[in-house]
């Protein structure tokens, strides 16, 4: 499975940086990261909001950068594919 088929042709995000980021700018990102990224991710919850979205929240927590990042993402269940439309990273204290 491609990236391609996980981010719903709509998708846009709020990055962390707050910087908006559309679905081709997203995609040329991901494939052009030099490295691994050492994220734990923490308090993971998914609510299906009806049979086709679901929004999933949960605490990222780069390991190399000690940055904490509250994290929010829409899925909607489309061309037979469950597809990020959403995404929203906002940074944090890690006592969240």
């Amino acid at each position: 499975m491609n990236i391609e088929n996980r981010l719903s042709v709509d998708f846009h995000e709020y990055g962390k940086s707050g910087v908006i980021h559309n679905r081709d700018r997203t995609i040329a990102m991901l494939l052009n990261l030099q490295n691994n990224r050492n994220i734990t991710i923490k308090n993971f919850s998914a609510i299906l909001l009806n049979k086709n979205v679901v929004i999933a929240h949960y605490l990222s927590h780069e390991t190399d950068t000690a940055q904490y990042t509250l994290r929010t993402s829409i899925w909607k269940f489309e061309d037979g594919f469950w597809k990020m439309f959403f995404h929203q990273g906002t940074p944090c204290s890690h006592s969240q």
